[in-house]
């Protein structure tokens, strides 16, 4: 009796069942996985490329897994990220995920991880390096100011704007209306002008005769513009005056005690002192007190100490 042959007993050149034939299931890789999302968004190719600015032929090698058809990794990387980005994936896993699959150790994602993190530590540090620039500059800059305002140079250019100045005195004595200018205004040349200009014509004649128009112990000091016109500020016998003094009107001032001057530029200016030609010396800004015992240069600091309350 001949035994039997069983189902699964397998004959030479037989088939195998198709259950046997299952094979594992495909590994999707990085281009399966953009590709699946766009078409799952229904995104079309030319609607990532003219959105991104990217070539579209390089977008289909990376959908395709055409690794060998993608240019230089800084290009691909600039790819990946931005395809991530626009389909809504971790840009990092999608280019870790591009490593993998072509083959590549895991060390070249975590290269590509310390560049950036590098490129960041050094804008970081060259915004902090300029930081420190801009606050040396400013710190110089203070420095500067601080240095100029101990010196008064600020100073000096304030008093050469004109200010307005109300002098009650010359309300009070209407005959001294000529050398007093209330609320910083020029006096009418028309009345008076003429012998001003002829005191001041003589006195530059070298004329050594006494003035018998005033008393031998009064000061009496002619100030004459030679070109355009001067800022001048005059303190005398407890009056002020301060204002331009132009180029053929000049400015006769009288005083018993002193004569106090700060001139915004003294090579400008001729002086006569009781008939007599005075040399102040100096250019530019310049403060001088004027008495019975001759001419003293004075400094701002000095000139602000006696008269801040007065400017």
């Amino acid at each position: 009796m001949s035994e039997t042959t069983g189902y699964n007993d397998q004959q030479p050149g037989q088939e195998q069942p198709e259950e046997n034939q299952r094979q594992e299931p495909k590994k999707e890789k990085v281009g399966d996985i953009l590709h699946k999302e766009r078409v799952t968004k229904r995104i079309t190719l030319e609607t990532i490329a003219k959105d991104l600015k990217l070539n579209v032929k390089y977008i289909k090698a990376i959908e395709s897994n055409s690794f060998k058809d993608l240019p230089a990794d800084p290009y691909v990387r600039v790819y990946l990220r931005s395809i991530a980005t626009y389909l809504m994936l971790n840009p990092d896993e999608i280019l870790n995920k591009f490593f993998e699959d072509r083959g590549d150790p895991p060390a070249i994602a975590e290269k590509e991880k310390t560049q950036k993190i590098k490129i960041s530590v050094e804008k970081d540090s060259e915004k902090s390096s300029k930081s420190w620039i801009i606050i040396i500059i400013i710190i110089i800059i203070l420095a500067v100011v601080s240095y100029l305002q101990q010196k008064g140079v600020f100073d000096n250019l304030m008093q050469r704007q004109p200010v307005p100045v109300t002098d009650t005195t010359a309300q009070e004595n209407p005959e001294e209306a000529d050398t007093l200018m209330p609320d910083g205004e020029e006096p009418d040349d028309s009345s008076g002008s003429d012998e001003i200009n002829e005191a001041a014509d003589n006195a530059e004649q070298d004329d050594n005769t006494d003035n018998t128009e005033n008393d031998i112990d009064s000061l009496n000091l002619v100030i004459k513009a030679t070109f355009d016109s001067v800022w001048v500020q005059v303190f005398y016998d407890g009056l002020s005056w301060r204002n331009f003094i132009r180029s053929g009107s000049p400015r006769v001032f009288h005083a018993k005690d002193s004569i106090n001057l700060h001139v915004g530029n003294n090579n400008r200016l001729k002086y006569v002192l009781n008939g007599n030609k005075l040399s102040l010396p100096g250019n530019g800004v310049k403060i001088f007190k004027i008495d019975h015992d001759g001419i003293e240069i004075w400094k701002m600091k000095q000139w602000n100490k006696v008269f801040k309350n007065r400017l």
